[in-house]
């Protein structure tokens, strides 16, 4: 047996071949945080949204993700073919002309809507995809303020219109539920059809980041002072990990190829995967936040991560080129297993967070504090002003909200500040 078979029937390598739901964390926490601290702005400013407040709107976002990822891109135009060499290095050159021609689209946040061949910054259509997110989500910040029943009803609306749309694609396209449905026999042009018209495209992803959305409305209505019995909490946590646990494991006999998944089962799970792990993600941090996370609550909260969650933008931006300057300039042959797979693991994590390091305070940490300049916006509260248990620097989508459990009145007064 081949080491591709045993890893194909290897239940522990579920979690990486169901990986990109990892992505899906990331939308819900997007769309929850946005929400939230958009509509508690709104009302401290008794409702009013003028041309500045619309101006800032856009102006912290696109500041806040550009300038590391123009930088980015401009390394990988100008200086990516002098990073290594190797018998394959050869094979990594084409970006490096994408770049050249099309960096534009990366910096429209449109290069995830058309012409994925040519594409500039392989890992970065998920900025676009959140970027699109984030405009077309004004509409409805503004409607769940005014007209909360409309705010609601659009919501819904988007939710119906991505997950029936998705389903129809995948069925009529004839299309994979996922990237690793089936791996054993892998056709590559399935699998770029499904990247091409389901993984890059905003109108089939947006179902988790509307859950967010939904989930940051009750936290902002409710002012997260929500109380459940002890049977609801159980219930909710059971479920919730049911749900994850089915996500990632349930699609084995699928993933190896054991067994063929019918259309409708591949419409089905392909349309509502997705948004059923923003589900999961959502009733955690709706636990947490609410004083129901217990010790997930404490891990989650832990201040060791601190540091790191500052470099997870960075890193994101990084880790790709990391990992394409390991394996490109390799000269040897490997047998994998196991073992050699956990040390590259290890060993490109650590690389990778050191890369992000030097990115971070060389290109990222200046401009989020140029922009508190720009804008004197030391100590004023802003759209990048969260509470207490969501802290982060900024608007960032990449950083993984501090959860901090709430057990008494003042910590309830000190989360609101």
């Amino acid at each position: 047996m081949s080491y591709l078979d045993v890893v194909l029937n290897s239940w522990p390598m579920q979690i990486i071949f169901n990986g990109s739901f990892s992505v899906d964390t990331f939308y819900m926490i997007s769309g929850l945080l946005v929400t939230y601290v958009f509509l508690k702005e709104l009302d401290k400013s008794g409702g009013h949204f003028g041309l500045k407040k619309l101006f800032l709107y856009f102006f912290h976002r696109y500041w806040r993700l550009t300038p590391a990822y123009a930088m980015g891109i401009a390394f990988i135009a100008g200086l990516w073919t002098h990073v290594a060499d190797g018998p394959l290095w050869q094979f990594t050159n084409s970006e490096e002309t994408y770049c050249r021609k099309n960096w534009w689209r990366n910096l429209l946040y449109i290069q995830n809507l058309y012409d994925q061949e040519n594409k500039c910054y392989d890992v970065a259509w998920y900025l676009g995809t959140d970027m699109q997110f984030y405009v077309a989500a004004l509409p409805i910040l503004l409607a769940l303020y005014k007209i909360p029943v409309l705010g609601l009803s659009l919501i819904g609306t988007y939710f119906v219109a991505t997950t029936v749309g998705t389903a129809l694609i995948i069925h009529f396209r004839d299309i994979p539920a996922s990237m690793g449905e089936n791996m054993k026999n892998t056709n590559m042009d399935q699998m770029n059809k499904y990247m091409n018209y389901v993984y890059f495209v905003p109108w089939c992803r947006m179902g988790p980041y509307l859950i967010g959305m939904f989930l940051g409305n009750v936290l902002y209505k409710t002012k997260m002072e929500i109380k459940l019995r002890p049977l609801v909490i159980a219930i909710g946590w059971i479920l919730s990990t049911a749900m994850g646990l089915t996500l990632i494991f349930g699609t084995y006999h699928y993933n190896n190829g054991d067994q063929i998944m019918s259309n409708a089962l591949r419409s089905i799970y392909g349309a509502g995967s997705r948004s059923a792990w923003g589900l999961v993600i959502g009733w955690i941090v709706f636990a947490c936040v609410t004083g129901h996370g217990g010790y997930i609550n404490t891990v989650l909260s832990w201040k060791a991560l601190i540091p790191l969650s500052r470099l997870t933008y960075s890193a994101y931006l990084v880790h790709f080129y990391v990992l394409v300057a390991l394996f490109a300039s390799q000269e040897n042959v490997y047998f994998f297993n196991h073992y050699l797979l956990l040390l590259w693991f290890l060993g490109v994590l650590s690389a990778t967070m050191l890369v992000a390091f030097v990115f971070s305070l060389a290109f990222e940490a200046p401009m989020i504090e140029l922009e508190k300049i720009i804008l004197q916006r030391d100590n004023k509260p802003s759209l990048s002003r969260v509470p207490t248990q969501l802290k982060r620097d900024s608007l960032s989508i990449f950083e993984i909200p501090r959860i901090k459990t709430l057990t008494n009145q003042d910590n309830r007064n000190d989360r609101l500040k």
